[in-house]
């Protein structure tokens, strides 16, 4: 079996790499994904994967925040 830690971990390294390269941006991580991503004041993000004609398409590029994909764990009542 292989590390598969470590194969992951270079691939997000060289997909933060090329959206770096192709959006012209020097953040990383979610910074990066959301500044890339995001639909601008223009209407049109820095890169977008599909043609952004309707809405539910254009919502591919609608990064949702990490605060609400992922709650800090002292708002888990189970936790507490």
């Amino acid at each position: 079996m292989g590390n598969y830690f470590h194969a992951v971990f270079e691939a997000s390294k060289s997909v933060a790499e090329k959206l770096r390269q192709k959006s012209g941006l020097g953040s990383d991580g979610s910074q990066l994904v959301d500044e890339a991503l995001r639909i601008g004041r223009a209407g049109y993000p820095r890169l977008a994967f599909n043609t952004l004609t309707t809405e539910s398409v254009r919502a591919v590029n609608t990064p949702v925040p990490w605060a609400v994909q992922f709650p800090p764990a002292s708002t888990n009542p189970a936790i507490q």
